[in-house]
């Protein structure tokens, strides 16, 4: 098996096992810390989207830069480049930390509009979030570094071990220890630090060796700069994109209203996990490829891996949202919650898989170098989206918000990938809208919808589910059967078996 197969293989046991523990845990969270308890979670994470600006690109300059550095035999600039990197990395965590501290108490009282919680609460619980935040925040810097060493099999086995060393522990907590928020967000402090130390030492076991001990160098740091800026940029841009919704939603909104929204984006955001085991692993094989200037073995394997995440996550996102209400309903058996939540969901997802499609076009894009295609994409979507998600989030709440990450990323599709093929692989942007993305596409939605006319409804218990999954399994089935390579993969994995 091939590096490249082996870390998607990895990647998605570690996603699926982290997937299956959201799936499990969460009605449990949210029967201890209540719905208000889980929107101010949800406030956090666009929050840490935010601290995610002080990644400075330094996570993936890491791994294109370790992917390509594993060709050759500079152990001691290797490690020179992860210390000079380290230095930098890690102040930000105190950074994050007294930006937490200093504006967690204006947060409570002036944006989030809490009614069971207290400000006092709310303002604590923003505090110890911040804190885990902070002593988590090396693991991202570790964990590119782990990818571009081609450590993926690692990664996931820390990763596996950790999400359930943090979901079961939080249970154990809840249930034993003392059914609050405050407790539940002790246990991930705990976690946090803990797991930053663990992926640190891994790390710098697996780099080569070299007699001198590691330093900070300046060289390192200017001849990577230019690129770890690009990125810097476009992350900045990206945030804006991404996270005003929430932003605009958990001012405008009741702090109920918003762990709806909260609620809904946490299952539709959890389709990026079938979208990070496959860009993980091919990053750092695109930057080998254009680092070795083999545009034949290139070109074949970005359309390879495009179909491939073509077929692993429209299937999924289009069985989701056309049977948004009855998932929700057979998960949680809040029927209020699933007439809430469903069609925010419904939107959400399918704008996160046009947003995953192009996924690995952009990781083309950083393997060349190239970032300020991105940026100035986002640049423009930013002067034209926030505005919208403003109107649409005070005017139809948190349906308006999801219809605008709707438009953003189906924008992104007809207008991105145009401008990339004008540069890079010149010949190949008919392939990709018709080859690789068009076919699963269309098998999914035929087939689903099929079942959505034939199933209006799906029973309450065991048999809902089995419809459900068995209309899923049709779905992929027939995205597998319509695209070209993960045809093939199937004829051969049945040829050898």
């Amino acid at each position: 098996m091939s590096d490249v197969k082996r870390n998607v293989v990895a990647n998605y046991v570690g996603q699926a096992w982290g997937a299956i523990i959201g799936v499990v845990f969460l009605p449990i969270y949210i029967r201890y810390i209540g719905i208000e308890g889980f929107g101010v979670i949800g406030f956090f994470v666009a929050l840490q989207s935010l601290f995610s600006i002080l990644d400075l690109g330094l996570s993936a300059t890491l791994t294109r830069e370790l992917a390509v550095r594993s060709q050759t035999n500079l152990a001691y600039e290797t490690r020179d480049l992860v210390r000079t990197l380290e230095w930098i990395y890690w102040p930000m965590g105190g950074v994050i930390a007294l930006a937490v501290w200093g504006g967690a108490q204006f947060l409570a009282e002036h944006w989030l509009r809490p009614v069971a919680l207290s400000t006092d609460q709310t303002s604590d619980a923003l505090l110890l979030l911040g804190m885990a935040t902070a002593l988590q925040w090396p693991v991202s810097f570790y964990t590119g570094g782990l990818a571009g060493l081609q450590r993926q099999v690692v990664l996931n086995v820390m990763s596996v071990s950790f999400a359930t060393i943090r979901a079961v522990g939080a249970v154990f907590v809840l249930v034993a220890i003392s059914p609050t928020l405050h407790a539940f967000l002790w246990w991930q402090i705990v976690v946090s630090a803990f797991q930053t130390a663990v992926y640190a030492i891994v790390t710098w076991r697996f780099l080569p060796s070299a007699e001198s001990p590691p330093a900070f160098s300046k060289h390192q740091l200017t001849r990577i700069g230019r690129f770890a800026i690009g990125i810097s940029g476009t992350t900045i841009v990206s945030f804006l994109l991404t996270q005003t919704d929430r932003f605009v939603l958990s001012k405008i909104l009741a702090l109920d209203a918003f762990g709806v929204y909260a609620f809904a984006a946490s299952i539709a955001f959890a389709l990026l996990r079938l979208v990070y085991p496959i860009s993980t692993a091919v990053f750092p094989r695109y930057s080998q490829l254009v680092a070795a200037n083999d545009s034949p073995t290139l070109v074949d394997f970005y359309h390879r891996t495009n179909q491939l995440m073509s077929v692993a996550i429209v299937p999924v996102a289009v069985t989701v949202a056309m049977f948004a209400h009855d998932l929700i309903w057979l998960w949680t058996g809040d029927a209020d919650l699933a007439r809430a939540a469903a069609p925010i969901l419904a939107l959400l997802i399918a704008g996160t898989a046009a947003n995953g499609l192009m996924n690995l076009p952009y990781s083309l894009q950083l393997a060349y170098g190239w970032t300020s295609l991105a940026f100035w994409i986002n640049v423009v979507a930013v002067c034209v989206l926030v505005p919208a998600i403003v109107l649409l989030g005070k005017q139809y709440g948190g349906v308006g918000a999801a219809s605008a990450w709707l438009a953003l990323n189906l924008a992104y599709l007809a207008i991105g990938i145009p401008l990339m093929h004008r540069r890079l692989l010149g010949h190949e942007m008919w392939r990709w809208y018709v080859a690789d993305i068009g076919p699963p596409i269309a098998a999914s939605v035929l087939i689903v919808a099929s079942w959505r006319l034939v199933v209006p409804a799906l029973p309450h218990g065991l048999a809902g589910w089995a419809l459900l999954v068995l209309a899923l399994s049709t779905a992929i089935g027939a995205s597998v059967l319509a695209t070209q390579a993960p045809r093939r993969m199937l004829r051969q994995f049945l040829s050898a078996n």
